[in-house]
């Protein structure tokens, strides 16, 4: 299992999910959700940001299975 890369704009992700709370960043400025975290806004380039709790309820698009690189000294 891989374990999730925590930085300090996605830090506050990982705390709220620990508390079993589901919270995205948004922009503090023009309202618009931003995710991955980061620093600045990509819509109105604010570095204003909060972090909104979400329902749970939604739809998955799409998702990913990582598959971890092989390792070249087991290949031979």
């Amino acid at each position: 299992m891989l374990s999730p890369v925590t930085d300090p704009d996605g830090a506050p992700f990982w705390q709220y999910a620990a508390q079993g709370e589901l919270r995205v960043q948004g922009c503090a400025d023009c309202g618009e959700l931003r995710f991955p975290p980061r620093p600045c806004c990509p819509h109105c380039q604010s570095f204003a940001s909060e972090w909104r709790r979400m329902s749970g309820h939604g739809r998955i698009w799409s998702y990913v299975v990582p598959h971890p690189p092989l390792l070249l000294g087991v290949l031979g």
